[in-house]
Parts: C-alpha cells; sequence; structure tokens
C-alpha cells in the first residue's frame, strides 16, 4: 500500500472474500469492489495466516504539542500576534523545555484554527464609549429615518486592483500617472436608494457643503429625517445645522474613526470599483462612469449595508406588532 493510503475497512476486506468464498473469481472481484488483485492475495494471506483480516494499527508519532496544551498555544497567539512563526517557536521552546521546529509549531498552529492574514488597521484614537453610546441611540431609531452624507475623491486613473496573469509572472496595467485635481462627489444614500449627488473639482469646504445642504440635498429631505454625517471639518458649522433644520430635520455626527458605522461607505466601495472598471481615461468619461455607477447601488445594497452597520431595520412583522 502506497504511504498516505488508508487501509481498507474491515467491512470491504470481509465482503470481498465472502464473494470470493461464494465462487466469484478473483478477476471477477477485482471488478466489482474495485480492488487490486494485490490486495486480495494480501487479505487471503491475513486470514490464513492471522485468522483476523483487522488492518493492523497505523503507527506514527504522537502530536508534540497535544490538545491540552492548544490552551497555552492560543494564549500566547493572543499576545504576540504580530511574530513571525520562527519567534514563536523560539519562545514556545523556551517556555516549555522543548526542541520544536518552527514547521512542527505551525502545524500545530493550523490544527487550533488560526493562520496567518493581512491586518484590518482600526484608529487608536477611537472611543470606545462613544461608539457604544452611539448604538445605543441607533436602537432607538429607524433606519428608515436616516440619510447619510459622505465624500469621495476620484480620478482618470483608477483600474481594477486584480487581473490575472501566468504564473510567476506579474499582472500590469497602464494608467496615466500626471493627472488633474480629483473630482470629488459629496452624496446621500438612505434605505430607499442612493440620494442626490454634488460634482465639484478638488475639495470640499465649509461653504460648498452648506451650499450641497440647501440646495442639493435639502429639497429631498422629509421632515422628521436624520441627517448623519462624520466629523470632517467642513460638516461642523452653524449654516449645516441651519440648513438641516430649515428642513424639519436634525443632524447627527458619528463617533470619531468609526467608518464601520457609516452605511455610506459600503456603498462607496461598491461605487468606487464600479468606476474602476470603467478605466475612464478622459474627465467627460470619468463623469459618466460615476452616473453609471451610482444608479448600480441598488436599495437592496442598501439594506443590507445599514443592516451590516447595525442599524434597525422594521419588517412588516415590527409594524405589525407595534399597531
Amino acid at each position: 500500500m502506497l504511504l498516505g493510503m488508508k487501509a481498507y475497512s474491515l467491512d470491504v476486506r470481509t465482503r470481498v472474500l465472502a464473494a470470493i468464498d461464494g465462487g466469484m473469481s478473483r478477476a471477477d472481484a477485482v471488478r466489482t469492489f474495485h480492488v487490486s488483485l494485490g490486495s486480495i492475495k494480501r487479505w487471503l494471506h491475513l486470514r490464513q495466516t492471522r485468522g483476523t483480516l483487522a488492518p493492523r494499527p497505523r503507527k506514527g508519532k504522537t502530536a508534540s504539542i497535544s490538545a491540552v496544551q492548544f490552551p497555552t498555544l492560543r494564549f500566547q497567539l493572543e499576545q504576540f500576534p504580530d511574530v513571525s512563526l520562527v519567534e514563536h517557536a523560539i519562545r514556545w521552546n523556551a517556555d516549555h523545555a522543548t526542541d520544536l521546529s518552527a514547521w512542527t509549531l505551525g502545524r500545530a498552529i493550523r490544527r487550533l484554527g488560526w493562520s496567518r492574514k493581512k491586518k484590518s488597521l482600526i484608529a487608536s484614537e477611537r472611543d470606545a464609549w462613544a461608539r457604544a453610546a452611539f448604538r445605543l441611540r441607533l436602537a432607538e431609531v429607524a433606519a428608515a429615518d436616516f440619510v447619510v452624507i459622505d465624500e469621495i475623491g476620484l480620478n482618470v486613473d483608477l483600474t481594477p486592483r486584480y487581473g490575472r496573469a501566468p504564473q510567476g509572472q506579474r499582472a500590469y496595467a497602464s494608467v496615466p500617472r500626471n493627472t488633474r485635481r480629483n473630482t470629488t462627489l459629496i452624496g446621500s444614500c438612505a434605505l430607499a436608494g442612493m440620494g442626490p449627488g454634488l460634482l465639484l473639482s478638488g475639495g470640499v469646504d465649509g461653504t460648498t457643503f452648506e451650499a450641497y445642504l440647501d440646495e442639493v440635498l435639502g429639497p429631498s429631505l422629509q421632515v422628521g429625517q436624520i441627517v448623519l454625517m462624520d466629523n470632517l471639518s467642513a460638516h461642523i458649522g452653524e449654516g449645516v445645522a441651519e440648513a438641516v433644520a430649515k428642513r424639519g430635520c436634525r443632524v447627527w455626527y458619528l463617533p470619531t474613526y468609526s467608518p464601520d458605522l457609516s452605511p455610506i461607505e459600503l456603498a462607496f466601495a461598491k461605487f468606487k470599483e464600479l468606476v474602476r472598471h470603467a478605466a475612464a481615461r478622459t474627465q467627460e468619461a470619468l463623469e459618466q462612469a460615476m452616473a453609471d455607477a451610482w444608479a448600480q447601488v441598488t436599495a437592496e445594497d442598501l439594506r443590507g449595508f445599514f443592516r451590516h452597520c447595525g442599524y434597525r431595520l422594521v419588517t412588516d412583522l415590527d409594524q405589525l406588532l407595534c399597531s
């Protein structure tokens, strides 16, 4: 039997030899049971010499790190998540007076269910208490009451980030390096769909943002809605609150460094990927690609984005129970 192959079960061995004892030829047994002629000969010899067809117990080394030690290994991984496999092996050997290789320790780590992966970075300046308080406020308001605002900057050098190439070769793309100023989109979204947007060249200042609220977004607002935005300096000012208040709405600000609580960030992620695939190389083509991509972010997408960020979606059953 080849190294690494599993032995045939006792049931298979017994059925094959029972068929042969009943008159089936060895050649027919090979075709019927899909076993080799060599296996049949070995099983006949085993039955004659040992009186049993049971396969011998497989021999092998006991795991160098047992399941009993997994909590200790997990603790080491949690305490030193950034160190290399070699450094982990050095630490383990020093603490346990062993001589394990990095390869052996790596197998134990995989059995534990851990793997090496790219980090998702979050700002150390986050305020955990402010985020918790914001989530409590979210629980009291239906997602349909929110209109979320943010900005995104795009240019004519966008291209898909991934491509295919033969193994061992890089995937290349040609993009312009000398580009004009970014085209900035001030956009909004609600549970029903993407809202009014404003394109402009360059960045956003307080005056431009207040004009967007007053003249572009304002007419679409409904009394009682909450306009949600981050703490960008252009978003903070008396004119912002006034522009929203005169539409009968309120302003909420996200906790600092908390884009994961903003559904429009997920909408922008889909939007930007669509613009990347358009590979627009002129300003006119870029603006058309942005318009096309904006229309492809659907209400179904937004329901998922709001749910993912922790907003309360009121279902028909909720409305029935509350009526």
